[in-house]
């Protein structure tokens, strides 16, 4: 799902709130206010606030991959699902970093 056109991120704002789930999502996207109407619309549909254990962010900059992994292969926490955002996944991009981050 890319966080484009009005008319694109309506209907994918209207998906998330009506429609059935998918397991992944990819939101795309230099406007970080659209983005974050995405992530406002995944928070209201899986009724979950940023503290709650069935939520989780990560930063690809800060946050190593498998930690990641690990988080999304875990069970959710005496829920039905888990929601989890990764900011700035390098790993999806040609783009070389640095910084190198644990992979085990």
């Amino acid at each position: 799902m890319k966080a484009g056109g009005t008319m694109e991120l309506q209907k994918a704002l209207q998906a998330i709130r009506t429609k059935e789930l998918q397991s992944i999502y990819l939101v795309i996207g230099s406007e970080m206010f659209l983005q974050e109407q995405v992530r406002t619309a995944f928070l209201e549909r899986f009724s979950v606030g940023k503290d709650d254990l069935n939520f989780a962010t990560f930063d690809m900059e800060k946050d190593p991959l498998d930690m990641v992994i690990q988080e999304a292969q875990s069970l959710p926490f005496f829920g039905d699902q888990r929601l989890l955002f990764v900011e700035r996944p390098f790993f999806l991009t040609a783009e070389k970093r640095a910084m190198h981050l644990s992979m085990t």
